[in-house]
């Protein structure tokens, strides 16, 4: 019976590995799940608790946030499907799930998920579901920063309008008279803007930077017909019989242009 096993070389031992890769994977689930339920909104993490979230919620939720979106810009987008992307931005804000862009190690640069829960609820031995493109994770992941502006910038305005507690009536009117004194952002912005552009208003400038002289043409005043020559016979002595012809060439220039005026030629 021995001989069965005998050999000239020493055997390598493999020992089981499957309960430490088991535990592996159940902590870096448990850490994305963790990850997920710090970010979620306090209006749905008061519905949902972990096992739920993971048996019931997630599963749905990723084949919410992967609808049909064109692969153009948003500003050819329908009513219907601007609601659509609003709503997207809206459920994955509130489930703290975003794109975050990461390079492969072939070079190639994708968008994953953030925390990537389809680890949690999706096995890899099944058929592989719909996914979007590259250019819908992209738009969804810059909609998703431009909406966490908005709000911050939305909840630091509300504070700073906000009315603080006072002791009496004067505080509060002193309180009104400063808010009142004090525009708003985009008006400061906006008187800014006028402000800078009457001190900037600088002269008229050739294509070098050099101030433009206008020369004062004195405009003679034209000879008026006799009322017996028509129109057609004065129309003739001006283009027929004129010494100065002008012929217009159609096409495209790419030499440098300037406005000139028909008595600055004559």
């Amino acid at each position: 019976f021995h001989l069965l096993f005998a050999a000239t070389s020493i055997p390598r031992l493999a020992y089981p590995s499957s309960q430490h890769e088991a535990l592996a994977k159940l902590n870096h689930m448990q850490n994305l799940v963790v990850s997920l339920v710090s970010g979620i909104a306090p209006s749905a993490r008061s519905r949902a608790g972990l096992q739920s979230l993971v048996l019931e919620v997630l599963c749905l939720l990723l084949d919410i946030i992967a609808p049909k979106l064109r692969p153009v810009s948003t500003q050819l987008y329908s009513l219907k499907e601007k609601q659509q992307l609003a709503d997207l931005i809206s459920t994955m804000l509130a489930y703290n799930l975003t794109y975050h862009q990461e390079r492969l190690p072939e070079g190639q640069y994708v968008y994953k998920l953030d925390p990537n829960v389809e680890d949690v609820c999706r096995f890899p031995d099944l058929p592989a579901r719909r996914q979007l493109t590259y250019q819908a994770k992209q738009l969804i992941a810059r909609e998703i920063e431009m909406e966490k502006m908005r709000r911050t910038e939305a909840l630091l305005q509300a504070r700073n309008l906000g009315e603080e507690p006072g002791n009496g009536l004067d505080e509060a009117g002193e309180q009104a008279d400063t808010e009142l004194a004090v525009p708003l952002n985009h008006q400061q912005r906006l008187e800014h803007i006028i402000r800078r552009a009457a001190v900037e208003d600088k002269p008229e400038t050739d294509f070098f930077g050099r101030p433009l002289r206008r020369r004062q043409v004195a405009v003679a005043m034209a000879p008026q017909a006799p009322e017996g020559e028509s129109m057609e016979s004065q129309m003739g002595k001006a283009v027929g019989k004129s010494d100065v012809w002008f012929r217009f060439n159609e096409g495209v220039s790419n030499a440098v242009r300037r406005n000139i005026y028909i008595r600055d030629v004559l």
